[in-house]
C-alpha cells in the first residue's frame, strides 16, 4: 500500500470520488467529514498528506490547517486545500495559512491525483535531503583578500566536488569579487 492520505470534506460524493481515484493509484485513503474528526485522525496516526475542504460544518478548513501548522509534529505535513472559493484573494489566504496547494471546486479528479503524487514526491525528496545531515562551512580569509585566497578556496571546493559532494562558493565582499574571474581564467563557463 502506498502513502496514507486523509481526505476531509463534508460532501459524501467528493469523499467517495477521491477515495476511489486515490485508491486506484494504490494510496491508503482515510476520510473525515468535520475538522474535529480530521484533527483526531491526524493525532491518532499522522497521514502522509491531507486533502482539506475549506467549508466544513464545525470549523473552517483554514483553522484546521493553521492548527496542523502550529503543532511541531504536523508542521510540515503536506496539505492540499479544496475550495469553492475561486478568487485570487481566497487562494492567497489559503496559501498564507499554510496550504501547499489550493484547488478550486469543481475540480478534475486526475488533477488532484497528480497534485497529490507531485507533492508527496517533493516532500520525500526534501525529507531525504534533510537526512543527509548538516552542512559544513569552510571559510578562507586573507589579510588583503585577492586572487591568492580565492584560488585556495576554489581549489578546495574543486577537491570536494571531485569527491561527489555538493559545493557552494560564496564570496562576501561589498564590491565585485574575484571568484568569477578565477573561474573564467580557469576555463569555466559564465
Amino acid at each position: 500500500m502506498g502513502a496514507r492520505i486523509l481526505v476531509v470534506d463534508d460532501e459524501d460524493n467528493v469523499l467517495r470520488m477521491l477515495e476511489y481515484a486515490l485508491g486506484a493509484k494504490d494510496y491508503e485513503v482515510v476520510t473525515a467529514e468535520t475538522g474535529k474528526e480530521a484533527l483526531a485522525k491526524v493525532a491518532a496516526g499522522a497521514p502522509d498528506l491531507v486533502i482539506l475542504d475549506i467549508n466544513l460544518p464545525d470549523m473552517a478548513g483554514m483553522v484546521v490547517c493553521q492548527q496542523l501548522r502550529g503543532a511541531p509534529e504536523t508542521a510540515n505535513l503536506p496539505v492540499i486545500m479544496l475550495s469553492a472559493l475561486a478568487g485570487v484573494a481566497d487562494t492567497i489566504h489559503g496559501l498564507e495559512v499554510g496550504a501547499d496547494e489550493y484547488v478550486t471546486k469543481p475540480f478534475e479528479v486526475d488533477e488532484v491525483v497528480a497534485r497529490v503524487t507531485a507533492l508527496l514526491d517533493r516532500t520525500r525528496r526534501l525529507s531525504q535531503a534533510k537526512k543527509k545531515g548538516p552542512a559544513k562551512v569552510l571559510a578562507f580569509t586573507g589579510a588583503k583578500g585577492g586572487v591568492g585566497t580565492t584560488t585556495v578556496a576554489l581549489n578546495v571546493a574543486s577537491a570536494f566536488a571531485a569527491d561527489n559532494r555538493t559545493v557552494m562558493a560564496v564570496e562576501l565582499r561589498p564590491t565585485f569579487g574575484t571568484c568569477a574571474l578565477a573561474r573564467a581564467d580557469a576555463g569555466g563557463g559564465p
